[in-house]
């Protein structure tokens, strides 16, 4: 019996070693991250007061294609620009975290050191380190500085000491630290120890774990593990506290080397950053919800983080003085306030320049010395103090040629009935009536020949008023044309006249419909004075346009041209023509005075 004991122990030794071992191992395994390439991940946010800055990893190439959601507000893409971090212009922010315990030394001496060494080598373009070591409390061994020479100097002189490691208080108030300050630039923690404390003297573990997942600032840990693993519950809470910042972390031994440390580290500099420029609106200062959708090919990544947005009020509009001169700049006509983004509006009477010996000079538009626009054309909205300067087009004086116009027929006039010359005989032969009737039936007949007499005259006055009707009908807020008297339309813009230069009596007269009068030969719904009686005229020969208190007038036939003034020649195509009261037009073979009234 006692041999059988003495067997199973020898038995059961062999296999507890056996069952240690493993446990060890599966603690081991359980807490090294062997380091692999990051997957797609947004590490941090920042803002620099106006935009925001997301730094992220990507899929390892450039995606084709970003965009970005805040809460339900898809930003325009044309606010959107993708670097690598490193040229973003903000130099990456980079504290080296040591604990100069010995009982890291006993791990990892030379090799932490090194490490420190390693990274500053490999530094990112003007990126800044801060150097620190920490027992109970922080030891501040260099500012943020470029000096990479004088920081190895530092390293080296770091002396391990025998003492105590509180991790969690430390890494609360630098985390903090670096939140509060609110800078744009990227800002990365990399610690070098043995593990985390658990003792909870300040701060909790769950305070720094909820600090460290909203702060944006990632935690690397390089953890160094004992031969017995004795540390491995340190070792875990040192990992979670970069787990919970988006950090990442790698354990090593006394026989690790530190490539697998500075690879970890390294893939840093692929991170990428996205600046946003964000609508007014989305600029509360508060904490929203952002989806980041990165597309490359047929791959395609949606990346979410909680972001605060930065705080500001929209501006109101400038305010821009727009003037308007001529064609030299030297005199202003006038001058309007207009707020940034509106369209100025010129409101005043058409500038004018005098003509000369061969040409006569019509009002086109405005130019602000880069750009053209006509008379109907609306000016660009402002964004800066503007002078419009006039832009007129000459117009060469015309000599009329009768070889260029069609044969005019002449128009047979129309004779007018001699009711005056039957008037005149009507009364003649009442009166001799009359002396007659006296003479034979004297006094008693002159009586009964007065009532007659009276008819008469009221017939003639009949007749007259039948011989002199009315050849329109003009109603309060409405017109007929005069060749129309039961077609009415709205009064607008005005009336207008043409009278025959040539012969007075020819009258043609109609109202603006809807700001324009049409003339043409053809008599139709579209047409308001119709010549039908020259042959020269265009069956829609021309129009007046009414805009804005200026009247216009635009050639619309194909064959004679309208002559303005005797010298301004338009045809089918020029722009409008300035014209005013009094103006005088040649349509066809003939020359007509225009008046417009209001």
């Amino acid at each position: 019996m006692l041999l059988n004991r003495k067997q199973d122990k020898i038995i059961m030794r062999p296999l507890m070693f056996i069952f240690l071992l493993c446990l060890c191992l599966f603690f081991f395994l359980d807490t090294i991250n062997a380091y692999a390439e990051s997957s797609p991940a947004i590490i941090s946010s920042k803002t620099d007061g106006e935009d925001i800055l997301i730094y992220y990893f990507g899929s390892g190439t450039e995606a084709s294609e970003v965009s970005l959601q805040i809460g339900n507000t898809s930003v325009d893409s044309e606010s959107l620009k993708d670097s690598l971090m490193v040229e973003t212009g903000f130099p990456i922010h980079t504290v080296l975290l040591l604990d100069n315990s010995l009982s890291l030394k006993r791990i990892w001496e030379k090799n932490a050191k090194a490490l420190m060494t390693e990274i500053i080598d490999g530094h990112a373009p003007g990126e800044l380190f801060q150097l620190a070591t920490f027992a109970e409390k922080l030891s501040i061994l260099s500012d943020f500085t470029d000096d990479y020479e004088g920081l190895k100097t530092v390293i080296n002189d770091i002396v391990y000491i025998n003492q105590d490691s509180y991790l969690t208080d430390i890494l609360y108030d630098m985390t903090d630290a670096f939140k509060k300050a609110d800078q744009p630039y990227y800002v990365r923690i990399i610690v070098i120890c043995d593990g985390s404390d658990h003792n909870e003297i300040t701060y909790t573990k769950a305070e720094l774990t909820e600090l460290l997942n909203e702060s944006g600032i990632p935690v690397y840990a390089i953890g160094a593990a004992n031969s017995n693993n004795s540390n491995s519950k340190e070792l875990e809470l040192l990992f979670s506290f970069s787990r919970a910042s988006g950090g990442k972390y790698v354990t090593v031994t006394k026989t690790s080397d530190t490539s697998e440390a500075k690879a970890m580290l390294d893939a840093d500099y692929s991170i990428r950053c996205l600046r946003a420029s964000l609508p007014w609106a989305l600029k509360d200062g508060l904490v929203k919800a952002a989806k980041l959708i990165l597309k490359s090919g047929s791959e395609e990544h949606s990346l979410t983080a909680n972001i605060t947005m930065p705080f500001g009020v929209e501006p109101e509009p400038q305010v821009f003085t727009v003037s308007f001169a001529d064609e030299n700049g030297s005199t202003i006509f006038a001058s309007v306030e207009v707020k940034e983004g509106e369209t100025p509006v010129y409101s005043g009477t058409p500038p004018t320049k005098e003509e000369d010996e061969s040409n006569k000079y019509m009002f086109n538009g405005w130019t602000d010395g880069t750009s053209n626009y006509a008379l109907m054309d609306t000016l660009p909205p402002v964004s800066a103090d503007t002078v419009y300067k006039a832009v007129f087009v000459p117009q060469k004086k015309a000599v009329i040629k009768t070889t260029e116009l069609l044969p005019a027929p002449v128009e047979p006039k129309t004779p007018r009935f001699p009711w005056v010359i039957l008037i005149a005989v009507f009364v003649v032969l009442a009166a001799v009536i009359a002396i007659v009737a006296v003479v034979i039936m004297k006094g008693r007949q002159s009586r009964e020949e007065a009532p007659e007499s009276s008819a008469s005259a009221e017939k003639s006055s009949q007749d007259n008023k039948e011989s002199s009707g009315p050849t329109g009908t003009v109603l309060l807020d409405q017109t007929v044309k005069l060749d129309d008297p039961d077609k009415t339309v709205a009064i607008k813009d005005g009336f207008i006249t043409l009278t025959d230069t040539s012969d007075p009596s020819g009258r043609y007269s109609a109202y603006f419909r809807n700001g324009c009068v049409r003339i043409g030969r053809v008599q139709s719904s579209d047409t308001d004075i119709v010549l039908s009686f020259d042959k020269t005229v265009s069956g829609t020969h021309c129009e007046i346009l009414a805009e804005s208190g200026f009247y216009y007038l635009r050639h619309l036939g194909t064959s004679n041209p309208t002559i303005v003034n005797g010298s301004v020649t338009v045809r089918q195509g020029d722009a409008p023509v300035t014209i005013s009261s009094g103006d005088s037009l040649t349509l066809g073979s003939r020359t007509y005075k225009i008046e417009i009234s209001h």
